[in-house]
């Protein structure tokens, strides 16, 4: 019987019973992946491919960023597999595709991506070995940025620098079929407090999950629901008292006042809350406690 998204799909009420869930796929799988989205009807595919980016165009956003990109930063010694890295934390459409070691960090994202009467959102978990069985033929993981020799089978000639767009790429080669799990060099320290990983897509369109499911066990892959009216707000809550919050994520000062603007935010809201309380006491006759 052919398998479908449906068979791999667990709904979440609360903080305990998503932990439960996550905690029983990573002892299954060992090294697991998460990746969250606001919209649980999202493929899992990049940027490139469901804005159908055909290559001339991808080779122009590469080229406008290369001409611009260091007058931002100190980012002269970053390699190619970085540059596109920064491409792709910035919001430029590329092959990557963003996924964290952590399950909170990918909760954080779905509840924060998600939308008001845009149906559910959801984490997706995968396990990375799995995919570079089926498109690398190694159970590995590669950090392309640290790899001297980036040809990882010799009897294929696969380069993971194929991947790369033409311009950031020395020597131009045919683009791979299948997507790849990569490692992320924490060049910048929103890479690491996100525990960032990537999926790089190569010239097949076909969705992450459509992959897993065609070709492996059932465990390997895991969609988790969240429906909205579970409480959104009440997992907002427990991540942020988990330290899980705007400054963790993007640690840099706009993140840091986001997160200053929502606590200032909720701090006011509350006070009103209390004054009206106590006003409806005081017509009401009721003394009021001077603690």
């Amino acid at each position: 019987m052919e398998r479908t998204t449906k068979d791999i799909e667990y709904t979440i009420k609360d903080l305990p019973e998503y932990l439960n869930i996550t905690e029983k796929f990573s002892k299954t799988n060992g090294a697991s992946w998460f990746r969250g989205i606001g919209d649980a009807g999202f493929e899992l595919v990049p940027g490139i491919v469901w804005q159908e980016i055909p290559h001339p165009i991808e080779s122009n956003i590469t080229n406008a960023f290369l001409v611009s990109y260091k007058s931002y930063g100190d980012y002269s010694h970053f390699n190619p597999w970085e540059v596109y890295a920064l491409m792709q934390h910035h919001g430029l459409p590329t092959r990557l595709l963003d996924w964290s070691r952590s399950p909170l960090v990918a909760l954080y994202f779905a509840l924060t991506k998600y939308k008001e009467g845009k149906g559910d959102c959801a984490v997706w978990c995968i396990d990375p070995y799995d995919l570079n069985n089926k498109s690398l033929g190694k159970r590995e993981i590669y950090n392309p940025s640290s790899l001297q020799n980036r040809e990882i089978c010799e009897q294929t000639g696969l380069n993971l620098d194929s991947y790369l767009p033409g311009v950031l790429e020395c020597i131009h080669r045919s683009l791979p079929e299948m997507p790849a799990a990569i490692e992320a060099t924490h060049a910048f320290s929103r890479s690491s407090s996100q525990k960032s990983c990537f999926t790089v897509h190569g010239s097949d369109t076909t969705s992450i999950d459509e992959i897993y499911i065609n070709e492996y066990q059932p465990q390997s892959i895991l969609k988790i629901i969240i429906e909205p009216s579970e409480g959104i707000e009440n997992l907002n809550s427990s991540l942020f008292r988990l330290g899980i919050d705007e400054e963790f994520i993007g640690q840099d000062l706009d993140s840091l006042c986001k997160k200053i603007l929502r606590e200032s935010t909720d701090q006011v809201q509350k006070h009103k809350n209390a004054q009206q309380i106590m006003s409806k006491l005081s017509k009401a006759g009721i003394p009021q406690s001077d603690a």
